[in-house]
């Protein structure tokens, strides 16, 4: 069996820090920890590259708008009664 006084391992995780520290003579210093942010909703589907949002805010002046609705009518009574109104 080894005598401690031979043996030279560290004997806790402090030790081989201290040792570390002191063979090279530069303290490490660690960044302290960020804290959370707060983030809403919109933030965080903002964060996703899935949802490109950009669209609902940018107005593309070459994009025409288009307007769409349903009806019972037949096609031909909707263009007859678009040309009686123009």
């Amino acid at each position: 069996m080894l005598d401690q006084e031979q043996d030279k391992s560290p004997r806790s995780i402090f030790d081989i820090v201290d040792d570390s520290e002191s063979s090279s003579g530069h303290i490490e210093q660690h960044p302290l920890t960020m804290n959370p942010t707060s983030l809403n909703a919109f933030d965080i589907i903002s964060l996703s590259p899935a949802f490109d949002l950009s669209s609902l805010f940018k107005k593309d002046k070459s994009c025409r708008s288009d307007a769409r609705f349903t009806t019972q009518n037949s096609a031909s009574t909707i263009v007859s009664r678009l040309e009686e109104v123009a």
